[in-house]
């Protein structure tokens, strides 16, 4: 069941609360993103891992944040053109067309978005599609619990489903771990 998440409450994103349970610059590392990878940030946002992606990969690297809402991008361009940031480029996608070519990113990362699909399956072929053979997929979101925390236990999924679902379009060495009680991150290869 899709949940959006409403740009009006995009403070939240960048707020004290993520920055404590997240932390973005140890939460990309974690994922396996280094110096010179070139990243799609799906779901970017305003741009909470987006700016720390950026500084990780640095100069020789590049950084895609995509999203589908223009409100989030707009907060990005602008600090993008404030600070002259080289390797971050803006793109306004589609929930299943990223709009960027195909294995052209080392690693995917999405935050709390996979959820927010209408076709997780669909949206993970996409992914797929965007991915260098022997790219990674990085995906956090919400363990399929009832919590205070976050979107209601029925608009999460389940991490053993989505687990399935990442084998049946072809990704290897998938793996999971529990972030806390209420986020779990999986990641993956691309065959």
């Amino acid at each position: 069941m899709e949940h959006k998440f409403n740009p009006e409450n995009k403070k939240r994103l960048s707020g004290e609360l993520r920055k404590k349970i997240l932390p973005a610059s140890r939460t990309l590392k974690g994922a396996g993103l280094k110096t010179g990878m070139t990243i799609a940030d799906v779901g970017c946002g305003n741009g909470y891992f987006t700016f720390n992606a950026s500084k990780i990969v640095g100069s020789k690297g590049r950084v895609f944040a995509l999203d589908i809402s223009s409100e989030m991008l707009e907060d990005i361009i602008s600090i993008v053109k404030e600070k002259d940031i080289t390797n971050i480029e803006a793109i306004k996608t589609e929930e299943n067309n990223l709009k960027i070519d195909k294995e052209s990113v080392d690693i995917a990362f999405s935050c709390n978005v996979v959820h927010e699909t209408r076709d997780p399956g669909l949206f993970l072929i996409e992914i797929k599609r965007i991915l260098k053979n022997q790219g990674r997929i990085a995906i956090i979101d919400w363990e399929k619990i009832d919590s205070d925390f976050g979107p209601p236990k029925e608009h999460r999924i389940d991490k053993s489903m989505l687990m399935g679902q990442l084998k049946d379009i072809g990704f290897k060495y998938i793996k999971t771990k529990s972030l806390n009680k209420d986020l779990y991150r999986i990641t993956a290869i691309k065959k």
